[in-house]
C-alpha cells in the first residue's frame, strides 16, 4: 500500500526521492505510461515513465530473509506498518500476498472519508533468499502508486528490506506545485517508521 527507477542518492536506512516533470503520458501501464513513449521534455520512457515520482528507502536486518519476508504474510503485518499519526484503517485484509488479492484501507481526513485499494502482483517466494511483491493502486489518493516490497538474502542470517514506490499525484502540475514536497515527507516518515516496526517483529520473533 516498483523495474522502477531508484533514487541513486538513497541509501541503507535513508529514503530517496525524485523530481517531477510536467508531463502527463499517454496510459499504457499501472503508471499511464507506455513503452517507448516521451514526455514533453523529451525524456525516454523505457517502460516505466521517468518523470514520477519515485521514492526508494533500504535497510539492512539482523535477521534472516525467508523470515522477514515470511512476516511480511502474517495477518497482523499490514496493521502493524501503519503509524499510529495516520487516521487509517485496515478494513479488509488480504488473504495472501499472492497474485489478484487486495487490501483496502479507509482514510479519514476531517470529515472525509476514502477507500485506498491496493491489488498484490509478482509474489515470488525464494525460501532462504527473501522475496518480493508488488502493490498497485486500483482507487485511491493518487493518479498512479505501485509499491515493490523486495527482500534479498544478505548471508544466511541478515538481508536487506527495499521498499520502491512510483507515484504521481492527483491534478498534475497543480497536485505536484501544492502537494509534492508534503508527500515527499509523509514518505519518508512513514517508511521509518514502517522499517523500524518490521525491525521490532522480526527481532521479537528470533527472542
Amino acid at each position: 500500500m516498483q523495474g522502477l527507477g531508484l533514487d541513486p542518492a538513497a541509501s541503507e536506512g535513508r529514503g530517496g526521492l525524485s523530481g517531477w516533470c510536467s508531463a502527463q503520458p499517454p496510459g499504457r501501464d499501472a503508471f499511464g505510461a507506455r513503452p517507448g513513449g516521451r514526455c514533453r521534455q523529451g525524456v525516454e520512457n523505457p517502460g516505466v515513465h521517468s518523470c514520477m515520482g519515485t521514492f526508494h528507502k533500504r535497510t539492512r536486518f539482523n535477521a534472516p530473509a525467508e523470515r522477514v519476508f515470511a512476516w511480511h504474510q502474517t495477518p497482523d503485518a499490514l496493521s502493524e506498518l501503519i503509524p499510529p499519526w495516520e487516521n487509517v484503517h485496515v478494513e479488509q485484509s488480504p488473504a495472501s500476498l499472492g497474485d489478484g488479492q487486495r487490501a483496502v484501507l479507509l482514510m479519514r481526513m476531517g470529515p472525509l472519508k476514502l477507500r485506498w485499494v491496493a491489488e498484490h502482483h509478482g509474489f515470488v517466494d525464494r525460501g532462504t533468499e527473501g522475496g518480493e511483491f508488488t502493490d498497485v493502486q486500483i482507487s485511491g489518493p493518487f493518479k498512479s502508486w505501485e509499491h515493490r516490497h523486495l527482500v534479498t538474502a544478505d548471508g544466511p542470517d541478515a538481508c536487506y528490506l527495499d521498499d520502491t514506490i512510483a507515484y504521481r499525484l492527483p491534478l498534475g502540475a497543480i497536485g505536484r506545485l501544492f502537494g509534492g514536497a508534503m508527500t515527499r515527507r509523509k514518505l519518508e516518515r512513514m517508511f521509518e517508521f514502517r522499517h523500524e516496526a518490521t525491525r521490532k517483529a522480526v527481532e521479537r520473533a528470533a527472542g
